[in-house]
């Protein structure tokens, strides 16, 4: 398992750069640059070497969070984003992913219920970025079906599950893994 930002040594110095509230006003481009620049690090130093052992590669956030967050959410050019995204990610792209969907009135009430000392500069945005940011991501997942598992995240974590196992069960009978998480 690894996570974006900081899933690489690189990628943890970036990540303090980006999820620090006092630095946390980056331009949007420049902000899209540093997240370009640690997935692409990332991705040579830790899925693609990963995925050449043959192994699963489980990643918490990639290349369609930077799509809803820099696109949709900071508003950058949805094909400016795409392109830098793509380079990034050098032609690894996930077999499944899971978006768990909230509304971002519920998801903010959770977040604020957390230490204030937690909230990171993305979390403490307003109600109107994280509408934008749900709807891209909804608008990803609507144009990648093949790819996108949504899952009702305001649920509890034991109904999430039933939702997602039997996707799991089939996704790793097709892989020729016997067991299951």
């Amino acid at each position: 398992t690894t996570f974006e930002p900081g899933g690489s040594p690189i990628g943890r110095q970036i990540r303090q750069i980006l999820l620090d509230q006092s630095t946390h006003k980056l331009a949007p481009v420049s902000e899209l640059l540093f997240f370009c620049a640690e997935r692409a690090e990332h991705v040579s130093k830790v899925i693609r070497p990963s995925l050449e052992q043959k192994k699963i590669v489980l990643c918490d956030r990639f290349y369609y969070s930077t799509l809803a967050f820099q696109g949709y959410g900071r508003g950058i050019d949805l094909t400016t984003t795409e392109t830098c995204c793509n380079i990034a990610i050098q032609a690894v792209v996930p077999d499944l992913v899971l978006l768990l969907d909230i509304d971002e009135k519920i998801a903010l009430e959770r977040i604020h219920k957390r230490a204030s000392s937690d909230v990171d500069g993305f979390e403490s945005e307003t109600l109107a970025f994280h509408k934008r940011l749900r709807e891209g991501f909804l608008q990803i997942a609507q144009t990648s079906r093949e790819r996108f598992l949504v899952l009702n995240a305001e649920q509890s974590t034991d109904q999430i599950w039933t939702q997602l196992e039997p996707t799991l069960d089939h996704w790793l009978s097709a892989l020729h893994i016997e067991e299951a998480l």
